[in-house]
């Protein structure tokens, strides 16, 4: 693989930074790891503990949905990038929604919610996570827990 482009290399840790601190503000956990590492078909990557999908309720899908939005989402509103699916977000947030019964609206929803995020409270956490990340290539759960330290826990009540 050819190596990434800055402006790739930017757009792809906006992207896994924004799973990451939405993971953590929707209070889903903290993620053990983010990459902008290419590695197989990904080119970048968070890891998480989260468990199946079985173990979720409705309302904790509906979060997720927002968290599998976040990536495009920041793409959008802090690269300008527009594209319409980024696959493995978007085949799991297909997976969540088959799993729970949930209709293309929620979908919608989640990633309305998400621009919404991006665009007001948690724009200038990503920003600052995604700078260390394009910096360093890779941050273990040590230093993403120091990142995520000032991100608010929370969505005012809504799920999605």
């Amino acid at each position: 693989m050819k190596p990434l482009s800055p402006k790739d290399r930017w757009r792809i840790a906006i992207h896994e930074a924004s799973h990451t601190v939405f993971e953590h503000h929707l209070g889903l956990g903290t993620s053990d790891s983010a990459t902008i590492i290419p590695a197989g078909e990904y080119l970048g990557a968070v890891s998480t503990r989260s468990g199946g999908l079985a173990h979720y309720s409705k309302p904790i899908a509906r979060k997720w949905l927002v968290m599998l939005a976040a990536g495009r989402a920041a793409e959008n509103v802090l690269t300008g990038t527009r594209r319409c699916t980024d696959g493995k977000d978007f085949m799991d947030s297909l997976a969540l929604c088959v799993r729970w019964n949930l209709d293309h609206r929620e979908l919608a929803l989640a990633t309305k919610r998400a621009t919404e995020l991006c665009t007001t409270t948690l724009w200038e956490h990503i920003g600052a996570f995604a700078t260390v990340l394009n910096e360093t290539s890779f941050m273990d759960r040590d230093m993403i827990y120091a990142m995520l330290a000032g991100v608010p826990v929370g969505l005012d009540g809504r799920a999605a």
